[in-house]
């Protein structure tokens, strides 16, 4: 059997292009490849599906007997190794075989985009609550908390990366956060604040305008100028 060696690579992502597989070496010897090489990543805490190909089937299938740092939940680190057994699996082959290594997050840890610390939403409005990370259509549970208790369930939903919540009238004004519980972990978002539905200045105009059109009518001038006068005792 004679293997010739020619190593290529891919990297590819679910969720970020924040990671890649470098320093890709391979050897051959007794029938067994091994290939070495660095999986770098810009998050802590993701996990990713690594998977082999040859190019002897034209990459339609992968490598069945492979062993080491391949397959699911694997995290970032260097000095990654992968063993094939090329003898057992082909049992003859005497041509190129040109190696894909590709890899997919299937985990990321969760991070809020919305909402921000020190923003504000309204009684009676609605809000698009943002976030990425976690499992893609993953249950998931949405609370309002205040410190670490929780004030009230926002829903369940799959984990598609943003939910609408209509705030409830009731809800009292005041600082908040979001807590996202999933399977693998729980994230609680930046403080926001929950205002009245409507701004004090705002209701108090229509009293302010009552008050002025009293002026009008009543105001200085004397209350019967435009008045006839009563009439004197018979």
């Amino acid at each position: 059997m004679r293997l010739i060696l020619i190593i290529i690579f891919g990297m590819c992502s679910s969720i970020a292009l924040s990671q890649s597989i470098q320093n890709i070496k391979a050897t051959f010897m007794d029938g067994k490849v091994t290939i070495q090489y660095d999986l770098a990543s810009t998050v802590t805490g993701q996990k990713y599906q690594i998977e082999v190909y040859g190019s002897h089937n034209n990459y339609l299938t992968l490598l069945r007997l492979v062993t080491g740092d391949v397959g699911k939940d694997l995290i970032a680190g260097n000095s990654k190794k992968i063993e094939w057994d090329a003898l057992n699996e082909l049992e003859t082959f005497s041509n190129t075989i040109i190696f894909k290594i590709s890899g997919t997050v299937t985990f990321s840890p969760l991070s809020f985009a919305s909402p921000v610390a020190g923003a504000s939403v309204r009684r009676g409005k609605s809000t698009t609550i943002s976030w990425a990370g976690g499992v893609k259509g993953q249950p998931m549970k949405l609370e309002l908390i205040q410190g670490s208790k929780a004030v009230q369930t926002i829903g369940d939903t799959e984990n598609s990366g943003t939910f609408n919540w209509g705030i409830p009238k009731n809800i009292k004004k005041g600082s908040y956060a979001i807590r996202i519980t999933s399977a693998q972990e729980t994230k609680e978002s930046s403080v926001f604040l929950v205002k009245a539905k409507v701004p004090f200045f705002l209701k108090l105009l229509p009293v302010l305008g009552l008050g002025g059109a009293a002026a009008v009518l009543f105001g200085s001038g004397g209350a019967n100028d435009d008045l006839p006068a009563a009439p004197g005792p018979k």
